[in-house]
């Protein structure tokens, strides 16, 4: 299924809610189907369901802005649904949702942020197909691109399990759960923006990218 370009149609908070919940029982499942491949030692087929697992709760995340989106065809919407489809969108989610605060004080803070996510998204490739070294005009087996395949894969694993700490905590039980989570959201940032419109002091602005 594939979403048209430009597409800009809202979302109803049930709809959200609906695409939330999916995304991360998907997310869910995909981690206990790595687990499943590390104990019978398909270590490069774990990885990569790690990595798409990771997406799926990025997914999720990216899903939770639409709360404050409105409920007309927007730019706002237009990126949403964007980002929903684009594999890169969704590690740079994961990269400035989670890690930013790593790169934010240091030089060269944006050259390293994009250089991270183009070794994340070429892991996930690599881990998957069989690659060709033009300089030296060879075919690369995955294997090869992972020196410790087995260290890896727990390492990513581990750190999944940790993500999954920050973003399933609570854990929401059902789709009713997250639509009354994403209620309180939106009248939390309602009683926000009057706060805002009331003071004169400016609102902080997010990093330069």
């Amino acid at each position: 299924m594939k979403i048209p370009k430009k597409y800009s149609q809202p979302l109803s908070l049930r709809e959200l809610a609906t695409g939330i919940y999916y995304s991360e029982k998907n997310a869910v499942r995909l981690i206990e189907d790595a687990e499943i491949l590390i104990q019978n030692k398909r270590f490069l087929s774990a990885i990569n369901c790690l990595r798409l697992a990771v997406e799926e709760l990025m997914k999720s995340h990216i899903l939770y802005q639409g709360t404050v989106y409105g409920d007309k065809p927007s730019s706002q919407w237009e990126w949403l649904w964007q980002a929903f489809t684009n594999h890169r969108e969704k590690v740079r989610t994961q990269e400035y949702e989670i890690h930013w605060p790593g790169y934010e004080d240091k030089e060269g803070a944006v050259e390293e942020f994009n250089r991270r996510v183009h070794r994340l998204l070429e892991q996930r490739e690599n881990c998957l197909y069989v690659q060709f070294n033009a300089d030296r005009k060879q075919f690369v087996e995955p294997d090869a691109l992972f020196p410790d395949t087995e260290a890896f894969a727990v390492n990513e694993l581990g750190y999944v399990h940790n993500l999954c700490k920050m973003v399933l905590n609570p854990w929401p039980t059902s789709i009713d759960d997250i639509e009354m989570a994403l209620n309180f959201s939106k009248a939390d940032h309602g009683i926000r923006d009057q706060i805002s419109l009331a003071t004169s002091s400016p609102m902080p602005t997010p990093p330069e990218s």
